[in-house]
């Protein structure tokens, strides 16, 4: 009887959460891939709502810009597009893809 007890104290204790990957977002030529993994990426042609799922558990939500042509913005500057698809980024000078 005790054990059960622990186990319900023990699951009680447990809170959920949002999933977020450890890892950050490193621009490349193909897309995005994920640091700290071994060879996860976001890449060009990925439909734009896994690949906006994805970047959001990196680096949290960012600003949305436009409808037809979405481009999402953080804090830092770093900015996906999105046309059908995710289709570029931009960081400052630096881009690649097709962007808005």
């Amino acid at each position: 009887m005790r054990w059960v007890l622990a186990l319900l104290l023990i699951a009680g204790c447990a809170t959920p959460q949002t999933a977020r990957f450890s890892g950050e977002l490193v621009p490349v030529s193909s897309g995005f891939t994920v640091s700290r993994t071994n060879g996860l990426e976001i890449g060009f042609g990925r439909a734009a709502e896994g690949a906006i799922a994805a970047m959001e558990k990196l680096r949290g939500p960012g600003i949305v810009q436009g409808t037809t042509c979405r481009v999402i913005v953080w804090p830092d500057g770093l900015q996906a597009h999105f046309t059908s698809d995710f289709s570029g980024w931009k960081l400052g000078d630096a881009s690649a893809g097709r962007l808005c």
